[in-house]
């Protein structure tokens, strides 16, 4: 089956989507969450909540770095305070190109790992 962008894009922000996500890290512990999202940088789905929250992440390394490079593999993004625990944490992007080849947007995964997170913090701290 083929979807226009705009209703892939509409699919891809549904709640069986979500569920979808939720199934893919259920026996993930070191994924804490996934996120698929669009070109602009939008989150359409997420795996933590529903709905999904607002959030725009078009500033962020990962998202910048897939952006900008269509050859790039997957990324690790520089430590960063999720926007939306506070908790410092790490994500893993990998690049979605369109069908022509053009940035689509991305999916990404948060770790998930309590004992990484609490290390890292500490670090990041100064302690």
């Amino acid at each position: 089956m083929l979807f226009r962008s705009d209703e892939f894009k509409r699919y891809l922000a549904t709640r069986d989507v979500h569920f979808q996500l939720q199934d893919k890290i259920r026996d993930l512990p070191q994924i804490d969450a996934l996120s698929l999202i669009d070109r602009d940088g939008n989150v359409l789905n997420f795996s933590r909540s529903w709905p999904t929250p607002v959030i725009n992440v078009a500033d962020r390394d990962y998202f910048v770095a897939h952006r900008d490079n269509p050859d790039l593999g997957p990324f690790i993004s520089a430590p960063v305070r999720n926007r939306g625990t506070g908790t410092w944490t790490i994500y893993l992007a990998r690049r979605v190109s369109d069908a022509n080849g053009d940035f689509a947007g991305q999916d990404s995964g948060r770790d998930g790992d309590p004992l990484f997170r609490r290390v890292l913090s500490h670090r990041l701290a100064g302690q």
